[in-house]
């Protein structure tokens, strides 16, 4: 979230990010496709429209939910009543 309603809204391409954990959030991705050498920009280009802040996030509230979509993305997954509760506890307690 930090990256969403923080980072994107203060920083653009090409400014210097002097707090270093937004420059760790910022580092820290990598973004691309199958194909070799695709990236995509991590900041807003200078000028372009800001996006909307997230003010609700869901998490966790379907575990056998597979998703696919564009190109080579798929995190299709399984899991038991006891690993979802065990989760469950884990994103409630933070």
């Amino acid at each position: 979230m930090r990256y969403t309603n923080h980072i994107v809204p203060t920083y653009r391409q090409g400014d210097t990010i002097s707090d270093a954990r937004d420059l760790a959030i910022v580092n820290s991705l990598v973004w691309s496709s199958v194909f070799s050498g695709d990236s995509f920009d991590k900041l807003l280009a200078p000028g372009e429209a800001p996006v909307p802040r997230i003010v609700y996030w869901e998490i966790g509230n379907e575990p056998t939910v597979s998703v696919s979509g564009g190109i080579g993305v798929s995190n299709g997954y399984t899991m038991d009543a006891a690993s979802y509760a065990e989760r469950y506890k884990a994103i409630a307690t933070r």
